[in-house]
């Protein structure tokens, strides 16, 4: 190679790499503007208007029964005497026909089950199976809660589902739990 062609190559790439930065630059230009655009018209768009903290939706409404069985669960007298005084159901169920009244005798909350009883839930209720409070308070052994019940009016000739019939030996005036079949 003599002088003058490398002075020719050399020329050729100084060309090649000026057109290479023109086209960078170009394209670097290009971005920089089309994201100005896009800023832009985010700017002056509907979403940029919005709060970026999410709005308020509707909190959960849970049916009447829901929070009357709950209120009852917790034990909060106050609050299900004003549910009752608001037209509440005392013998309101769940999809399983449990009442606030067999909740409580299996929850062992003789308070509630006195509360419950003295406003007109019914002792006799049976849920999807058949059992009664009284069932239910025989079966969890808790034998306050069925002298209690008998006391109230719980009738002691309903059977189950399961044709059971619940029988109470008295000894000494304490009612002792039995089922049989």
């Amino acid at each position: 190679m003599t002088v003058s062609e490398d002075e020719n190559d050399m020329e050729e790439s100084m060309r090649t790499a000026a057109n290479i930065l023109q086209t960078k630059q170009i394209m670097s230009n290009n971005v920089l503007m089309k994201r100005k655009e896009q800023l832009h018209r985010w700017s002056t768009s509907e979403m940029n208007n919005e709060s970026c903290r999410p709005k308020k939706q509707a909190r959960v409404q849970f049916q009447d029964s829901d929070v009357f069985l709950s209120a009852c669960m917790s034990g909060d007298e106050e609050e299900v005497e004003q549910l009752l005084s608001n037209g509440a159901d005392i013998n309101t169920c769940t999809v399983d026909g449990l009442t606030a009244l067999h909740q409580s005798v299996i929850d062992s909350k003789p308070e509630m089950v006195r509360f419950l009883c003295e406003h007109g839930a019914d002792v006799n209720a049976q849920d999807n199976e058949g059992w009664t409070p009284l069932h239910a308070a025989s079966c969890c052994g808790n034998v306050g809660i069925v002298k209690y019940l008998c006391e109230h009016g719980a009738d002691l000739a309903i059977i189950n589902r399961y044709k059971s019939a619940l029988l109470l030996r008295t000894t000494h005036l304490t009612p002792a739990p039995f089922f049989f079949n």
